[in-house]
């Protein structure tokens, strides 16, 4: 039988406030000041969470990556669980590792093979000395939000410095106008193409080129008064 597995059709955000990463090998060691724990991420979780901009929904990483969906759907969750996103997917549509664990298990064993996010909790001093930047993090304490919905923030551990990149809004749609709104985030509206001046003819936005273009109503269609459409042409009496 077919296993369903959750829609993850959110745009998963990665945290950046008072977190140091460190490139070991394959794997990406990331330590949160925070929580003062340790997170290795294996190379599928560091890449899927790399991407994690709030900006790309799952199913658009996975297309980067050239993975399957649910090796997506799994790093997210479990880097929701360990804290490292700033929206969890556990905790938005009420699924969990264990749950989506249990779920792939009846997919086969590649897919519950080793977890792809181990996670340890450090000493204050070890967390101190940890990480690229030498003894001291810089980022600390230090809150770069800009609550703007439209940009990535982060904090330079090397610099302390705040960094809010804009987000790139582009759903890859030609018969869409993708902006940002401060507050909304990404927002992709539909093209509006102008009425046609024949009524047995409708415009639409051409999925391919992005351009409107005629499309003649269904034969029969009532035009003008007591007319009917046939061919693309109203016929009157």
């Amino acid at each position: 039988m077919a296993v369903r597995l959750p829609r993850m059709s959110h745009r998963p955000r990665a945290r950046s406030t008072g977190i140091l990463t460190e490139r070991l090998g394959d794997e990406l060691v990331v330590y949160d000041t925070v929580s003062r724990s340790a997170h290795c991420l294996s190379a599928d979780a560091a890449a899927v969470w790399e991407l994690c901009d709030g900006a790309r929904p799952t199913e658009e990483i996975a297309r980067e990556l050239d993975v399957a969906v649910e090796v997506v759907t799994r790093a997210v969750a479990e880097l929701g669980d360990a804290g490292l996103l700033e929206s969890a997917v556990g905790a938005e549509r009420g699924v969990s590792r264990r749950e989506l664990t249990k779920r792939f298990a009846t997919i086969g064993a590649a897919a519950v093979s080793a977890p792809l996010v181990y996670s340890v909790a450090i000493p204050r001093a070890a967390a101190a000395m940890s990480g690229p930047t030498g003894p001291t993090d810089l980022c600390a304490g230090k809150d770069c939000v800009d609550h703007n919905a439209c940009t990535t923030d982060e904090c330079d551990p090397r610099t302390g410095e705040c960094r809010n990149i804009p987000i790139t809004c582009d759903d890859n749609n030609p018969c869409t106008t993708d902006t940002c709104d401060p507050v909304k985030g990404c927002i992709y509206m539909p093209v509006v193409c102008p009425p046609s001046t024949n009524p047995c003819e409708t415009s639409i936005c051409d999925p391919g080129t992005g351009a409107c273009k005629p499309v003649a109503l269904a034969d029969d269609t009532r035009c003008d008064g007591d007319g009917y459409c046939r061919d693309g042409v109203c016929i009157t009496a």
